[in-house]
């Protein structure tokens, strides 16, 4: 009687594992578009105002952004790198 190799390796099979691995990169990428948004309305209203508060209001906010884009998509984690397997 064979035993299943592991029990992660049968939720790795499952349908709700690929649609929760979609999601979290769908997460990542409208981090990142929010955070170049952010970016875009800062630039465009320095140019316009000249108001550093509003700089040092957003920047902070386009920054998390940024982190949660990037690390939801597993370039800011090398742990999360995929293992090139030979």
């Amino acid at each position: 009687m064979s035993q299943p190799e592991s029990l992660s390796s049968e939720f790795r099979n499952m349908r709700c594992f690929r649609h929760l691995v979609f999601v979290s990169r769908m997460q990542g990428w409208v981090a990142t578009a929010i955070f170049f948004f952010f970016l875009y309305r800062l630039a465009a209203h320095l140019v316009a105002n000249d108001m550093r508060v509003w700089a040092v209001a957003w920047l902070p906010l386009s920054a998390l952004m940024a982190f949660i884009g990037f690390t939801s998509r597993g370039y800011a984690t090398p742990w999360k790198w995929p293992k090139h397997r030979s």
